[in-house]
């Protein structure tokens, strides 16, 4: 029989705060990037082909990087890895922001490392604080937080790009 789980936001925010932040910017932050990433590259005149590099290296920055930060979360206080990712993640993007065109995409690498691994950094805090048989309901938490962020962050930052322009994907 499949387990049910049922979605109580106390009981996530209980576990952890931290585990809460981390996967709501997580969500914010990573479904700007897949819903705008290739119209912010459209609007400062990207061509195709750079486009598609620069989605396409910042899903490879995050995979590379989901088990280096994973184990350093392992060894030291997961709370800090996830600010000090986040933290990393801000610098990628000023320098992404600040960057010619051609230098880009491996900038958005680096970004993609910074900020892609902090959901599962999130679920790993979370975890540690519960028993096993909380672990579902926790998860299945963490992962709405992330979906309410996902919606709400493209929102924002399609906004603040309409008003203030294209390079605000980074704001």
């Amino acid at each position: 029989q499949i387990p049910t789980a049922i979605f109580s936001p106390f009981l996530v925010l209980k576990t952890s705060k931290a585990a809460v932040v981390g996967a709501l910017i997580s969500g914010l932050v990573g479904g700007s990037f897949y819903a705008l990433g290739s119209v912010y590259g459209l609007e400062i005149g990207m061509e195709m082909s750079e486009i598609s590099l620069m989605m396409a290296l910042g899903i490879a920055g995050g995979a590379l990087s989901q088990l280096p930060l994973g184990r350093l979360s392992d060894t030291k206080d997961r709370r800090k890895v996830i600010l000090y990712a986040m933290l990393a993640g801000v610098g990628a993007a000023c320098l992404a922001w600040a960057a010619p065109i051609g230098i880009i995409p491996y900038a958005m690498m680096l970004f993609g490392a910074c900020v892609m691994p902090i959901y599962a950094l999130s679920l790993a805090h979370a975890s540690d604080n519960i028993k096993p048989e909380s672990f579902l309901e926790v998860g299945t938490g963490l992962l709405i937080t992330s979906a309410i962020g996902s919606i709400i962050g493209p929102l924002l930052t399609s906004k603040a790009m309409q008003l203030f322009g294209a390079e605000h994907f980074f704001s």
